[in-house]
């Protein structure tokens, strides 16, 4: 029906725009995006480069913006990204 909310699973379509914003198209993008900043993560921690930094918080952050979109409604956790992003701040 024309006007109705259409969201998925609970979620808004303000929510639904939200994540499509952040590139959040399905649960594999989310845990594509939580991958990809992990891997930066990691390189980071390896070699200490700034480029890897850059990344893995560019990517870490956004996930941790789609879990409080609307996945941590869903039981979702951000707490690793956190984390990891905690680590990089020190």
């Amino acid at each position: 029906m024309r006007g109705e909310e259409v969201g998925i699973d609970g979620t808004s379509n303000e929510q639904v725009a939200q994540l499509l914003e952040e590139g959040c198209y399905s649960t594999n993008h989310a845990l594509a995006i939580m991958y990809i900043g992990e891997l930066g993560f990691l390189r980071w921690k390896s070699s200490g480069g700034a480029e890897a930094r850059e990344t893995a918080v560019e990517w870490l952050e956004r996930y941790v913006r789609v879990v409080k979109i609307c996945l941590g409604q869903q039981g979702w956790s951000a707490d690793k990204a956190k984390g990891m992003l905690a680590e990089m701040s020190h």
